[in-house]
């Protein structure tokens, strides 16, 4: 299968799909189809969302002593129309917040909803590679965190290290579980088109700055990573995190503990960003991974 072919959006990934001689999903084309049709409709929903809320406005209204009222014994009709009208107000920009709050808990619901339809592509491939997804997720927040990321971006980046394989998903069985290294050519090549597949498959709307960072969570500092070769800060911070807690994570499995062995050899390896580093030691100093 051309690489070409697999560089789609998650809505055509069911032709791939049914090309793959060994693919658990297409055994079920109909179900596969139905949940494509799912996330569609749910990634068109949150665009919905986000547009409203990005054009919704929410005023806040101060009062202070008006020196008119404090020099006369009337109420000047002004100032008791400008009184009902900020009454007026107040009460319609609660319904607004109230309004604007719903909306949000909304776009939540369908943000959680969608990666949950995701990583279900990926646990039907390679169950054990949720569970590796979802520690990787939880060591990057806590990254994200240290490194005074915001909120709203911290959150971003836990998103991201959730969904980073779901591109592993367009991949035959043979390449699956396994990683570039000692590969044929091209193999190598089709290996290294799944974090582009996912970005791609993540398209535009809520998820489209999430897979920006996807595509470049197998970069290197030093610039021998895949897809793009970047380097340094080149690699957009989001992706560094994700690349430093993904590898964290895998060493922990193999060598235990909090892989001090590992540790130690990155400090030359020239694969991740220095100062990430010497976050990831402080958190486990703190024992908060």
């Amino acid at each position: 299968m051309a690489v070409q072919h697999l560089r789609a959006p998650l809505a055509d990934l069911l032709v791939s799909l049914e090309h793959l001689a060994h693919s658990a999903l297409v055994t079920n084309p109909d179900a596969v189809k139905e949940s494509l049709a799912v996330i569609h409709e749910r990634t068109q929903r949150l665009e919905e969302v986000r547009l409203h809320l990005a054009n919704s406005t929410v005023g806040e209204t101060h009062t202070a002593p008006c020196p008119r009222c404090s020099s006369i014994d009337a109420p000047d009709p002004q100032v008791l129309r400008a009184i009902k009208d900020i009454r007026t107000l107040r009460a319609e920009t609660a319904q607004e917040r109230k309004a604007r709050a719903a909306v949000e808990a909304d776009l939540h619901r369908e943000v959680v909803d969608t990666v949950r339809l995701l990583l279900s592509f990926l646990a039907r491939r390679w169950p054990e590679r949720v569970g590796h997804c979802r520690e990787a997720a939880r060591v990057a927040r806590r990254l994200a965190d240290v490194a005074a990321l915001m909120p709203e971006e911290a959150q971003g980046v836990q998103v991201a290290a959730l969904l980073q394989d779901v591109g592993l998903i367009a991949l035959p069985d043979a390449l699956l579980r396994g990683n570039s290294v000692g590969l044929p050519p091209a193999q190598q090549s089709l290996y290294q088109q799944h974090p582009a597949i996912a970005a791609e498959a993540l398209g535009s709307g809520n998820f489209a700055q999430i897979g920006a960072w996807i595509r470049h969570h197998h970069e290197r500092w030093d610039g021998y990573g895949y897809p793009g070769g970047l380097t340094g800060e080149g690699i957009p911070l989001p992706a560094r995190i994700i690349t430093l807690a993904t590898a964290y994570v895998e060493a922990t499995s193999r060598e235990g503990g909090t892989a001090v062995a590992w540790r130690r050899e990155q400090i030359s390896s020239g694969a991740f960003d220095p100062s990430l580093l010497r976050l990831l030691e402080q958190v486990v100093r703190r024992r908060n991974v």
